[in-house]
């Protein structure tokens, strides 16, 4: 999530991202602050979590907001990276809702809402996403097949590509 400021120092700002949930969710656990995305860096204050990060899977929207003090980032820098995991194949267009998303500079007396195009705004690095079937996690085994409340353990095999190195899912722990 990137803001474009111009010269107006941001103290603070909400946006809401849309994206098609048939395609695509967002775990509030892979919603981080602002990294450098290619030569745009992090806005000063803006590195952290988001402060709110509120996920709708159903509607396909993440609304997140941040505060900030002692800092005055300016020009365009990002507040925010929103990690995506795939549902199905197929596109999802991404997209702010400029008329649901506000800036406010450092005094916190000029709130510009509804944002525009136009710098004071917020954008995304990407204008949509692909996931391709092979990115699709499948369960191909369960062994034993029967697993008894309170067993040892018990072996799942999922097939599929780009799953995140080393990690690991604990399920009713």
């Amino acid at each position: 999530v990137i803001v474009q400021s111009g010269a107006t120092a941001i103290g603070s700002y909400q946006t809401v991202v849309q994206f098609d949930p048939n395609v695509v969710f967002v775990d509030v656990l892979n919603v981080e602050g602002g990294q450098t995305s290619g030569s745009i860096s992090p806005g000063a204050g803006f590195d952290g979590s988001p402060t709110t990060v509120n996920v709708d899977n159903v509607a396909g929207t993440v609304t997140l907001n941040a505060f900030q003090l002692g800092n005055s980032p300016t020009g365009t820098f990002t507040v925010a990276r929103i990690g995506f995991s795939a549902v199905a194949a197929g596109s999802s267009a991404l997209s702010v809702d400029l008329t649901n998303s506000v800036l406010t500079d450092t005094t916190a007396t000029v709130e510009v809402s509804p944002l525009t195009t136009s710098a004071p705004t917020i954008t995304l690095s990407a204008s949509s996403l692909t996931v391709d079937a092979n990115q699709i996690a499948t369960i191909s085994s369960l062994s034993p097949a029967n697993v008894a409340e309170g067993a040892s353990g018990f072996t799942l095999t999922v097939n599929g590509q780009k799953f995140a190195d080393r990690k690991s899912t604990r399920l009713n722990s």
